[in-house]
């Protein structure tokens, strides 16, 4: 579990990671090899994968998630990160328009717009994580755990986002 976490997934771990974009792992299958582990693993009563930011287990357990509660802080990729860390700092945007236009935001580069820029890098460097979290969700289809997932979202998300208090569930106490 412990490889799938540090080769797939990006961020701190306090709150949860991300998986990584990268889209030759996509088309190899690890995300989806990934979810089967996941399955199996829990279906054993073995390590249970507790390392998902909560906004990426609400796709799991449901195919999608509320792009309204993402904040700046669920975005684990440096290069985003960096990329707003710029823009809020900037007092001219004029050098980072290039890469504000790439993550999709069409409206005017002023200072005045900095929200409305962040957001649309917020959300270009969450959204685009969904055919990752595809792939992971049909891997967990093993054993039937996505729709165990769907079915009691607030009882397995122990399993799958980390609590500040440690205080989680382990795969020994979970009924499938």
């Amino acid at each position: 579990m412990n490889g799938i976490e540090r080769r797939l997934f990006e961020g701190n771990g306090i709150k949860g990671k991300s998986p990584v974009y990268s889209i030759s792992d996509v088309e190899n299958g690890f995300y989806r090899n990934a979810g089967e582990v996941f399955s199996v693993s829990l279906a054993q009563g073995d390590t249970a994968p507790c390392f998902f930011r909560n906004w990426c287990f609400q796709f799991l357990a449901t195919g999608d998630f509320d792009t309204l509660q993402l904040t700046k802080d669920d975005v684990d990729d440096q290069e985003y990160s960096s990329l707003i860390e710029r823009v809020e700092a900037a007092t001219d945007l004029t050098e980072l328009t290039e890469e504000i236009v790439s993550c999709g935001y069409t409206g005017l580069v002023k200072l005045d717009r900095k929200d409305i820029i962040i957001r649309a890098i917020v959300l270009h460097a969450t959204m685009r994580l969904t055919p990752i979290l595809q792939q992971i969700r049909k891997g967990i289809k093993a054993y039937n755990l996505v729709e165990l997932i769907g079915r009691h979202p607030d009882l397995c998300s122990n399993l799958f986002v980390p609590k500040e208090d440690d205080d989680r569930a382990e795969a020994d106490y979970t009924d499938y």
